[in-house]
């Protein structure tokens, strides 16, 4: 079963072969700025049922025993989630060249991206590492499985409310991987007595995978708009709307595959079947044998775009909690929209820490930990969300970020 498991962990594998995201709540700096940069740097690997030990020893070796296949295997629903979002951000604030306003100043920012999501279904782990024992007589169900896989950057040039630091931007896009595939249906049906198998498969593959940078250019719409409302205790509070990667590129030379096959299969075991001879491949007959239709295209995509609502904390609260909560979500991801909630202690007049939970993304609950603290010049602020995956292994992800603003003058 080696090769099953190789394919199944081979697009796991650009999710967890990393180590760690952070989404730090949003300070809101009110003070006037006229120069000034930020950086935003996060990394989130989620799973909601394979946890990291698993995935580890997959990877780098070790033995991963009967023990703690079934373990895993008993977090597994019918369908499951995972995915990696990794992000790093640029931003650059400046009076405006050649006029004088008192509103709005310039922003140029550039961003790299780097986001994966799957579902797969419970049928195809159980194959992948337990065999086929357990369907002879039965059927493995693989309809659904899916993924998409994108590596981009971004420059743009927009403005920035000097009162509100409201923000809007549009962004050049290059396109450097793409990498999506759908099994709309996919089963395979075992004959009581193991002898036979009926293999039943529809579905696409798209690939850019090729040594050049660019696969493709765009364009993307980013903003940010703060509002603020009366609160309670707070007196004023402020709420952010964000919306990051509104847009779509064309990319060139996709290898598109197409398949739709039913196929029957007698006197093999499926350990035969998965290291059949190769050479039977060899030339094209093949493909028309298993109705599989490969070209290439070029297509625009939609890029994933990221919407966030919430409260975010403001650097000149007197009090000694402030709250913040709010959702995010990736609409075009294998992404459940994410409610988080938390609160903010200021332990000393510089210094800040506090605590979160959420619950949804790629996986389930998580809870977290982070530490900021803000001078007059800077602040630096450094955490995660998912404390528990950070010091354990049993967890289901792991994710750390960091964000720096300096106010230049």
């Amino acid at each position: 079963m080696m090769k099953i498991k190789t394919l199944f962990f081979g697009s796991l594998f650009l999710s967890f072969s990393v180590n760690a995201q952070l989404v730090l709540p949003t300070v809101l700096d009110s003070s006037e700025q006229k120069y000034a940069l930020s950086l935003r740097s996060s990394h989130d690997i989620q799973a909601s049922a394979i946890q990291q030990e698993f995935v580890s020893k997959f990877i780098r070796g070790g033995e991963i025993s009967d023990a703690m296949i079934q373990s895993n295997l008993g977090n597994h629903k019918e369908i499951n989630r995972l995915g990696r979002e990794f992000t790093n951000e640029l931003k650059f604030v400046s009076p405006l060249p050649f006029l004088k306003t008192k509103e709005f100043n310039l922003l140029v920012e550039c961003n790299y991206s780097s986001l994966f999501s799957a579902n797969y279904s419970q049928d195809l782990f159980r194959l992948a590492f337990t065999g086929n024992q357990d369907f002879i007589g039965d059927t493995a169900n693989f309809s659904g499985t899916n993924f998409k896989f994108i590596d981009f950057q971004t420059f743009g040039l927009g403005l920035s409310h000097k009162k509100t630091k409201s923000i809007i931007s549009l962004n050049a896009v290059n396109v450097q991987n793409y990498l999506s595939s759908q099994i709309s249906d996919g089963e395979l049906i075992f004959a009581g007595d193991s002898s036979a198998l009926e293999l039943n498969l529809a579905g696409d593959f798209n690939s850019t995978f090729s040594q050049k940078f660019n696969k493709g250019f765009g364009l993307a719409l980013n903003f940010n708009l703060n509002i603020s409302v009366p609160w309670k205790d707070e007196s004023t509070a402020f709420f952010q709307f964000q919306v990051r990667n509104l847009g779509f590129a064309k990319v060139q030379q996709v290898n598109r595959i197409q398949l739709d096959t039913t196929l029957n299969y007698k006197g093999f075991t499926l350990e035969e079947l998965v290291n059949f001879d190769q050479s039977v491949f060899e030339g094209s007959n093949w493909q028309d044998t298993l109705n599989v239709k490969q070209d290439t295209v070029s297509s625009f995509i939609f890029l994933p775009v990221m919407i966030q609502f919430g409260k975010v904390l403001k650097t000149d609260f007197d009090k000694k909690i402030q709250s913040f909560f709010g959702v995010k979500m990736y609409p075009s991801l294998n992404y459940v929209p994410k409610v988080y909630a938390g609160l903010d202690y200021k332990i000393k007049s510089r210094f800040h820490a506090g605590i979160s939970a959420a619950y949804g993304g790629f996986g389930n609950l998580r809870a977290g930990i982070y530490a900021n603290y803000a001078s007059e010049k800077m602040n630096i602020g450094i955490g995660t969300e998912d404390f528990y995956g950070l010091i354990s292994k049993k967890g289901f992800g792991q994710m750390v970020g960091i964000n720096f603003q300096w106010k230049i003058q």
